[in-house]
């Protein structure tokens, strides 16, 4: 009221209506069953409007439709053909080989609209968006079928391919005249235990030597990492301690396994060993929480040359770093961001 005469107005004002009825059941109700009437004699340089329906409505919109029934459709390529099916009450899987290529409870945990339930076009957007987060689906359709006096929601999920190979290569040279290469090697499995989980193998190695100086001073110094981790797109936890919330972005739960070598030639050569466990949860779009309830750091002197141990001999401080070190840790971090693309701003605390 009070407000100029717009048409893009009038259109947002429809389309919040038609929302309003597509999110409480009214599955075949559409936008162009709403009308205006404009009055523009009433009132002097004035507009009465009044949005009203058409007349003679399709009878399904003007009834609340619930979902009974659930097909989930799992394909490894898109041209596989169904073979098996498998019936959990009003869920119904259909796939092809000894069995389904996913477990149908991986589904399920990010769907917001499951059987019995009254349709709702936000559930069902939010459902797939999610579905389509996960990254082991090349392509996710939702579909909604008439199935006497309810519907059917049929979906379609293909999955993308199994493995991923990444390379890396590089090259550094540092201020003190030392420099070398480097390269890195990837390898990640996606649905590796048909549970959505990832796992993956990284491992790489850097070298550094002496440029332009003496054949004495050539020595040469790598590093080596090598890394295990599975990430599963849950929380690995009691029943009584998850929580039951909606999330932003579905949490996961990753495990993770490496092994470092740092090798000074002509001084020592130490081995890391390391394993974590983490937790990642995002229950808004701003904030995001990981948690590590057990980080365990093992350092060990592997081998060290007898002139430098001759050496630190002499120092207790050295003497005290060269010593082999077992960590236990814990640890919490808060992230906020803002969604303000023009100016964004992120807070971390850890």
């Amino acid at each position: 009221k009070g407000d100029p005469f717009s048409i893009s107005v009038l259109d947002a004002e429809r389309k919040r209506i038609y929302d309003a009825f597509r999110n409480n059941g009214y599955y075949y109700f559409r936008q162009s069953y709403l009308t205006f009437r404009a009055d523009t004699v009433q009132v002097p340089c004035k507009v009465q409007l009044q949005i009203c329906k058409m007349d003679s409505l399709p009878e399904e919109a003007t009834r609340r439709w619930a979902v009974r029934n659930t097909v989930i459709r799992t394909r490894r390529t898109v041209m596989e053909e169904m073979t098996d099916t498998v019936r959990f009450r009003r869920l119904v899987v259909q796939y092809a080989g000894k069995k389904p290529p996913l477990r149908p409870r991986v589904l399920l945990q990010d769907m917001r609209i499951r059987p019995g339930d009254t349709f709702s076009q936000a559930a069902l957007d939010e459902s797939l968006t999610r579905l389509t987060s996960q990254g082991i689906f090349s392509a996710v359709n939702i579909n909604m079928k008439p199935e006497n006096d309810s519907l059917s929601m049929q979906i379609d999920c293909t999955l993308d391919k199994p493995y991923d190979f990444s390379m890396l290569a590089n090259y550094t040279h540092k201020t003190s005249g030392r420099g070398g290469p480097g390269v890195g090697i990837g390898f990640a499995k996606r649905n590796a235990f048909r549970g959505g989980e990832v796992l993956s193998f990284n491992i790489s190695g850097n070298a550094d030597f002496a440029i332009g100086k003496t054949a004495g001073d050539a020595a040469t110094n790598y590093d080596i990492t090598a890394d295990v981790a599975l990430e599963m797109p849950r929380l690995l936890l009691p029943d009584f301690m998850r929580p039951r919330r909606r999330w932003y972005n579905p949490p996961s739960t990753i495990f993770r396994v490496s092994f470092e070598t740092i090798n000074r030639t002509g001084f020592f050569r130490r081995n890391i060993m390391s394993a974590e466990m983490l937790y990642n949860l995002q229950p808004t779009s701003r904030i995001r929480h990981t948690f590590s309830p057990l980080t365990l750091d093992y350092s060990y002197l592997a081998s060290m040359d007898s002139a430098y141990a001759e050496i630190i001999s002499q120092s207790a401080y050295m003497t005290m770093a060269s010593r082999d070190i077992f960590i236990p840790k814990m640890r919490y971090t808060f992230n906020y961001s803002t969604d303000n693309k023009s100016n964004p701003m992120s807070l971390t605390l850890t």
